[in-house]
């Protein structure tokens, strides 16, 4: 299923947050938003999974409008995976799992046998079958990040939208559920801060920088040195181990840091204070 969204925007509090972004996602496709803290991706992930509405612009599905879309048709085609999730209730991981089921089923039914099933076959795609009667408060953050992608899975959408699914995953999860996500064959966005993993993954990436988008195209067109240093103040040398393969980065020196010398405040945090970023 194809997502596109035309020029759109969104202000908190007066302040324009993103503005006069197009995107297009096609199914097969992992589309990567890249950008540093405060560029705009979470906020254009949340435009695009209808948790907020944009002060203007559009957005279709396979050219219908969202406002075409009642919530629950909605919810049984486009599954969102924020960055993290957080619960007062003393729930197991498999009912965290079954979250995703509840578009699938009427007001007032229960978990059937298939949804069961399909819980069971999200939690073994993501490596957490061995975790289902645990209880969600008792999880590590890489563990509550791979039960919210099985919840993704078992909702069973057509396109997939993940705001930094690789937060408090180890390297190995990280490549393992990117792997799975891509073998799915969904139309899938992304949001990611590795550009290495964003040039593995990714077919195409949109750049944003002060909630704009400035560059867009495949990666190893796009992510050159010189985009690198603009957008995200860091030298990179860019590698080509593999000439079939996607491009390397080797991070050298970031001008923040830089700054800071100059300014002779050294690279470390302050001893008298917090350290805080």
């Amino acid at each position: 299923m194809r997502l596109e969204a035309k020029g759109v925007g969104w202000s908190a509090g007066g302040t324009v947050i993103i503005d006069g972004i197009d995107v297009t996602a096609v199914p097969g496709h992992v589309l990567g938003l890249l950008g540093p803290n405060g560029a705009g991706k979470s906020t254009l992930m949340n435009v695009l999974a209808r948790l907020v509405a944009p002060d203007h612009g559009e957005l279709s599905l396979d050219g219908r409008d969202y406002s075409q879309w009642g919530r629950r048709e909605m919810a049984r085609t486009l599954v969102a995976v924020q960055q993290q999730a957080t619960t007062e209730q003393d729930v197991i991981v498999e009912d965290v799992i079954d979250l995703g089921r509840i578009p699938h089923r009427g007001r007032w039914s229960g978990i059937s046998r298939h949804d069961r099933g399909v819980v069971r076959r999200a939690a073994r795609q993501t490596g957490v079958e061995q975790l289902l009667q645990r209880h969600w408060q008792s999880l590590s953050g890489g563990e509550q990040q791979r039960v919210q992608i099985a919840r993704a899975f078992a909702q069973e959408g057509r396109i997939m939208l993940l705001d930094e699914p690789t937060n408090h995953l180890d390297i190995a999860h990280q490549l393992d559920m990117l792997d799975r996500v891509r073998a799915t064959g969904l139309t899938v966005v992304v949001a990611l801060h590795d550009l290495n993993l964003a040039a593995a993954y990714c077919d195409e990436v949109l750049v944003l920088q002060d909630g704009r988008a400035v560059h867009y195209g495949p990666p190893a067109r796009v992510l050159t040195a010189e985009v690198v240093r603009e957008v995200y103040r860091v030298e990179v040398r860019v590698l080509h181990p593999d000439p079939d393969g996607p491009p390397l980065f080797q991070y050298l020196r970031s001008d923040i840091a830089a700054a800071g010398e100059d300014a002779g405040g050294g690279t470390g945090p302050d001893p008298g204070g917090d350290g805080g970023g």
